[in-house]
């Protein structure tokens, strides 16, 4: 399935849009500066899902909401373990470093930022097509290859499965922590979006 260079620009503008409220509601959660470093927009092999979410294949953790119904896609929060450790710091008042492992204080906190966070996505697209989607309840996983197997996105060990990528990096400097935001989309889905976006508005012309 192909996309035009126009239809590309309404759906990173969509996600952008949607990044900046994120991190401005996340500023204000920790009273730190968020900083976007980057936005992209690219169409992957699910199974290279897992490299691009851990590249360094370090301790990492991510907080995924899987999107029901009418769209079938994923919203991820992710990151080093460190450095999402170093945001439940900040966010409960503590010196960084005060949590160097998972444990049950902090896994309630961080499944529900991650709730927070991609709850951003998931009011717009929600703005987008009303009640015709549901999501799931965020899951915690640190382990990436098993996670996909989570997305549902049909055999994926199987079939090659495409899905479009978007890829938001943040940073918190102060803390030098960086952190990603991506919302996976099957490709139909990513078509059934920009129909409903023109739908939405008559200017827009996919």
């Amino acid at each position: 399935m192909k996309f035009s260079p126009i239809e590309k620009r309404i759906l990173i503008n969509l996600w952008t849009n949607d990044t900046k409220n994120m991190a401005s509601a996340l500023s204000e959660m920790i009273r730190k500066d968020v900083k976007i470093v980057s936005c992209s927009l690219r169409r992957i092999w699910v199974n290279m899902v897992p490299k691009f979410l851990n590249p360094q294949e370090v301790s990492f953790l991510m907080v995924y909401t899987k999107i029901l119904r009418n769209l079938n896609g994923v919203i991820i929060f992710s990151s080093s373990l460190k450095n999402i450790l170093k945001i439940i710091d900040i966010l409960l008042h503590k010196k960084i470093g005060y949590y160097n492992a998972l444990s049950q204080e902090n896994l309630p906190v961080i499944k529900e930022l991650g709730n927070v966070l991609n709850g951003y996505y998931l009011t717009s697209l929600s703005n987008i097509f009303g009640n015709e989607i549901s999501w799931e309840d965020p899951r915690i996983s640190t382990n990436a290859y098993r996670a996909i197997e989570d997305f549902e996105f049909n055999h994926i060990y199987i079939q090659k499965i495409y899905v479009l990528m978007f890829n938001g990096k943040l940073s918190i400097d102060y803390a030098k922590i960086r952190f990603q935001m991506l919302l996976l989309l099957k490709e139909e889905s990513a078509r059934k979006l920009l129909d409903k976006l023109a739908e939405i508005d008559g200017s827009i012309k996919p």
